[in-house]
C-alpha cells in the first residue's frame, strides 16, 4: 500500500442500535469517508450527532450494521472478534475522555498495560516505554502512583499509554471535555507533535478549540448520523 492511500476508508457505513424496536437509534447513516495517512481528522458535531459512533467504527471498537470499513486497505468489516482485536491492538492507540487510568498502579504499569496481550517480558515492555516516557516528560515519575499525579501529568500518562503499541493512528474521543483551557492546549500541542512525527490522529469533538486548531487537516461535520459538511486535507 502506498503512502498516498488512505489509512481509513468507509463505504456507506451505518450503525443502528435496537433495530426492529420502537426505541431504534440510527446513530450513523451511510457515511463514506477517507482519512489519509498522516492526517489530523476531526469528526465534529453536537451530542447525538453520531461522531462518537463513527469514531468507534473507524477505530474497530464496534462493527457497522451495514457498509464496509477498510483499515490500511484491508476490509475489517467481517473479521472474527480475535482478528478485529488484533487490528485494533496493532493499528490504534486510544485516548478517552476520562483517561481510564488505574490510580493505584504506577505510571509505568499504566503505560505498559496494552502490551500484556503481547508475548513480551516486562523488561522488554519497560524498554519500549522508556523513550515514550522521556519524550513526554514522565521519566522521573514512572514509579509514582497515578493517584499522586496532577491532572496534566495524568493526561501525559494517557497519551503515553496510547503510544505504547506504536500505532498508526491515535483515536481520541472528546479528549478535552473535562479539561480546562490550559490543559486542553497542552494536549493539543502533544497531539500536534505526534502528528508531525508521522502518527495519524482522529478526534471526535464538539470543542471549537480542537476544531479550529491549525494542526487539523480534515473536518467531518455530522448531524443526526449523517455527514453534513467538512473540509478535506
Amino acid at each position: 500500500m502506498s503512502a498516498a492511500d488512505p489509512l481509513i476508508r468507509t463505504e456507506a457505513v451505518s450503525k443502528v442500535y435496537n433495530p426492529h424496536r420502537p426505541d431504534v437509534v440510527r446513530a450513523v447513516q451511510e457515511v463514506s469517508l477517507e482519512i489519509p495517512r498522516g492526517d489530523v481528522a476531526v469528526l465534529q458535531g453536537p451530542s447525538g450527532s453520531g461522531k462518537t459512533s463513527l469514531l468507534s467504527l473507524v477505530g474497530c471498537m464496534s462493527r457497522p450494521t451495514s457498509g464496509r470499513v477498510y483499515v490500511a486497505g484491508d476490509d475489517v468489516t467481517r473479521l472474527s472478534e480475535q482478528a478485529l482485536t488484533e487490528v485494533r491492538r496493532r493499528r490504534f492507540g486510544f485516548i478517552f475522555q476520562q483517561f481510564h487510568l488505574i490510580p493505584d498502579l504506577s505510571v509505568l504499569d499504566n503505560v505498559v498495560l496494552p502490551l500484556y496481550a503481547v508475548p513480551m517480558s516486562f523488561a522488554a515492555m519497560k524498554r519500549r516505554a522508556e523513550p515514550i516516557l522521556e519524550r513526554l516528560g514522565l521519566a522521573a515519575a514512572q514509579g509514582r502512583m497515578v493517584r499522586q499525579l496532577s491532572g496534566g501529568e495524568q493526561q501525559r500518562v494517557a497519551v503515553a499509554r496510547a503510544l505504547i503499541n506504536e500505532p498508526d493512528a491515535v483515536i481520541a474521543d472528546e479528549p478535552t471535555a473535562h479539561l480546562d483551557r490550559e490543559l486542553s492546549l497542552e494536549l493539543l500541542t502533544m497531539l500536534a507533535e505526534l502528528n508531525r512525527a508521522g502518527t495519524t490522529v482522529i478526534i471526535a469533538t464538539h470543542d471549537p478549540l480542537v476544531v479550529e486548531h491549525p494542526m487539523v487537516g480534515t473536518t467531518v461535520a455530522m448531524r443526526d448520523g449523517r455527514v453534513v459538511g467538512g473540509e478535506p486535507a
